[in-house]
């Protein structure tokens, strides 16, 4: 792989899926992989490769490839029903070290919100990045207490 230092240099042509992944790929191996990622970065709630792949057939979830090899991962987690209404967390975001710098985060974001358009969706970061890449997408900064308390 080329050294991806230069924020300028072309990106790889990736892949983002939702709810079907390339028939080329052993969907077993691919979650195994993801689950295993996130056991490597503390700041990553842990997933099992169950659950991720619950999330990707529900279609709650989206996985970047490049070359059939899994670089991002960011999915939605129901938290509660309050009013008639679910709502979710954008968590598990997760990409491939070799990756970060680069926009890779706000492409998949980009790609895989539209779809969850009539979602209630929070997301909670301490990261810097990822609080540039929400404010660049429209996120809005919420205090905790005006959302429902189930939420919370």
């Amino acid at each position: 792989m080329e050294n991806k230092s230069d924020k300028d240099e072309a990106l790889p042509n990736f892949t983002f899926c939702n709810k079907e992944l390339p028939e080329s790929l052993d969907p077993d191996e691919i979650f195994i992989k993801l689950a295993d990622a996130f056991k490597n970065e503390p700041h990553l709630l842990k997933a099992s490769a169950d659950e991720l792949k619950e999330s990707f057939t529900r279609g709650l979830s989206m996985i970047v490839f490049d070359a059939g090899k899994p670089v991002a991962h960011t999915r939605l987690v129901p938290l509660t029903e309050e009013n008639g209404q679910m709502w979710y967390e954008l968590g598990s975001t997760w990409v491939d070290s070799i990756y970060r710098g680069h926009g890779l985060n706000h492409r998949m974001y980009k790609a895989f919100l539209p779809s969850h358009d009539d979602k209630n969706i929070l997301a909670t970061t301490t990261n810097e990045r990822s609080l540039t890449v929400g404010k660049d997408l429209g996120f809005v900064l919420v205090p905790r207490k005006a959302l429902p308390e189930a939420v919370w």
